[in-house]
């Protein structure tokens, strides 16, 4: 049995839709779009970093974490602490989750355990560009409805 209202999160590391549905019968509704234009980098565009003094001394054995992975972290924080603040003012009922692959991972590992345990459904898939309808069908095929 869902809860409503039921939220349905649509995202990759530039754009996230969050819709809503009040009641089972009720339409999907968009509640907010958020963009992040630096998740859109191209591979050549990130900074590039000569190597230097890192480790104790070492040349060139630091970890270093790309601009565009760093901004899709970034972005997936934002949108994490968005549904938190979303969760802790109870207008969340159940969340279904549908973001591209490692955004999915990203946005996941940000959200806490009281919407984890809201969450009904989570794909690995990127269906920012689908229309509303589209999300609708995808939407009951994987509640059930």
């Amino acid at each position: 049995m869902l809860e409503f209202p039921l939220w349905v999160v649509v995202a990759n590391a530039s754009r996230a839709r969050i819709f809503f549905r009040e009641r089972a019968s009720s339409p999907l509704l968009l509640r907010e779009e958020r963009q992040h234009a630096a998740g859109r980098m191209h591979p050549l565009a990130q900074e590039r970093t000569p190597h230097g003094q890192t480790i104790g001394g070492r040349s060139g054995l630091a970890l270093r974490t790309p601009l565009r992975e760093r901004e899709r972290h970034v972005f997936a924080h934002e949108l994490a602490s968005a549904l938190r603040s979303h969760g802790l003012a109870h207008e969340v009922g159940d969340l279904v989750v549908y973001a591209s692959n490692p955004f999915l991972g990203d946005l996941m590992h940000g959200l806490d355990s009281g919407l984890l345990r809201r969450l009904k459904v989570r794909q690995a898939l990127d269906l920012t560009r689908w229309t509303v309808p589209r999300i609708e069908e995808r939407l009951a095929l994987d509640l059930g409805m």
